[in-house]
């Protein structure tokens, strides 16, 4: 966790999550929990670092919103990559794709691209996924070795990035920066990769897996080492790496820098609530005694923990919600067309009360008119409402809207008089019969 927020502070736009280990068998576990973990402690997006299917499907359970997953290739063939495509479309994930085939991977610009276009052709003609979804990392190996074999290994990578985005539009590129610069000092690290980075950014590279806080902008670099660089990513002099490791060797490594608290500064109100915030329990004790200390237990409690766990939950509820909504589509499908046919029905009930209140004014008004006395109307009502005799009976059509309906009004007769609408063909009035009084007095 600390590792994450420190390079979500640092400017990292999405975290790279990779807890593959030889000597452990439990990844799948390992990665459900982590991914669960930082999901709801942070706002990047998270990419899942595994080759195993069900290691992926595990961290893309715990994920609310868009995923990225890292990653297939065509090493042992299309097996693995008809198994992780489904699984990338049911969870609404994007998908990177190495350029490596069965013969090995791609070193050349041109075989960077033919992989490139085979994968293409399997994940977007055959399954589906959206080109957009679609990551191309175009690899790239270390230039530390000093090999013939591979001192054009950064240019040909440049140019593999450039030939996959004018080849396959819509796609996008990634590429693990670092490996370039592996084998070198710490210092030597950090300008090549930033030089490197440069180079394929203006290539049209969309992705680049790198700790943001150790790359310089090119610009920033002095001249004369961005020249040494240089020299050594196009491979310009054949003496470029035995030049570029002599001179940071005479410049030796910078000290390590120390890390910032983050809290220095701040008010104790303001620092208790900075760690409740991110889940740090230490020194969170230390913190809840310098709060009451200088504003009192009652309004630490009230204005500093209850507001933070506050801002938690509501984090945790939103994230939970957005984890149920991307899961099952089909249930808030239902639920819709469920409150439609509750919205239908309610408007039905609605213009069905509308109605008989009209009927009621309407015999408000005429009795208001009429000479017979208030009272004698009352009791009509009165008797109507006590009357047993009002079965209802719906339209055989059982629509919603349909409002056709018989109602059996109370009468002096012996049999009810029934009222019904015939605007459905489908309507066909019930038997109606009056309801027996179980009282013998009436009966008699």
């Amino acid at each position: 966790m600390t590792i994450a927020e420190n390079q979500v502070e640092g400017g990292a736009h999405i975290l790279d999550l990779c807890v593959a280990l030889t000597e452990r068998q439990d990844e799948a576990e390992q990665m459900r929990r982590l991914a669960k973990r930082i999901s709801l402690a942070l706002p990047a997006p998270l990419q899942i670092d595994s080759t195993e299917p069900d290691v992926m499907r595990a961290a893309l359970e715990q994920i609310p919103g868009r995923a990225i997953v890292n990653s297939v290739n065509l090493e042992a063939g299309r097996a693995k990559l008809d198994t992780v495509v489904p699984l990338c479309r049911e969870h609404g994930a994007a998908l990177i794709a190495l350029t490596i085939d069965e013969e090995s991977m791609a070193k050349t610009a041109t075989r960077k691209l033919d992989v490139a276009k085979r994968i293409y052709g399997y994940v977007v003609t055959e399954h589906g996924l959206n080109p957009e979804l679609l990551i191309f990392d175009a690899l790239t190996f270390t230039l530390a070795t000093g090999q013939d074999e591979f001192k054009n290994s950064a240019v040909e990578t440049i140019e593999g990035i450039r030939q996959i985005k004018a080849a396959l539009p819509g796609t996008k590129t990634s590429l693990g920066v670092s490996n370039v610069s592996f084998g070198f000092g710490k210092t030597a690290r950090a300008v090549l990769n930033s030089v490197f980075l440069h180079h394929c950014v203006d290539a049209g590279l969309d992705l680049a897996m790198v700790h943001p806080a150790d790359i310089t902008p090119y610009a920033e670099i002095s001249p004369l080492e961005r020249e040494l660089a240089d020299d050594l990513v196009f491979n310009r002099r054949d003496d470029a790496t035995q030049r570029f490791i002599e001179h940071f060797e005479e410049r030796g490594e910078s000290n390590e820098p120390e890390v910032a608290d983050p809290t220095a500064g701040m008010e104790p109100e303001e620092a208790l609530h900075f760690h409740i915030l991110r889940r740090r329990k230490e020194g969170v004790d230390e913190w809840i005694d310098r709060s009451v200390e200088k504003i009192g237990a009652v309004l630490t409690h009230n204005e500093v923990l209850l507001p933070a766990m506050k801002e938690v939950g509501d984090w945790r509820n939103t994230s939970t919600r957005s984890r149920a909504t991307r899961r099952a589509p089909s249930f808030w499908r239902r639920c819709s067309a469920t409150s439609t046919t509750s919205a239908s029905r309610s408007s039905t009930r609605s213009s069905r009360t509308t109605a008989t209140r009209s009927s009621i004014s309407a015999s408000r008004s005429r009795s208001a008119r009429s000479s017979k006395p208030r009272k004698s109307m009352t009791r009509r009502r009165s008797a109507s409402r006590r009357c047993s005799s009002r079965p209802r009976s719906r339209c055989r059509c059982a629509l919603p809207s349909c409002t056709n309906a018989v109602l059996a009004i109370p009468c002096s007769s012996a049999a009810p008089r029934s009222t019904a609408t015939s605007a459905c063909e489908s309507f066909t009035p019930r038997a109606l019969t009056p309801r027996r009084s179980t009282n013998p007095a009436s009966s008699t």
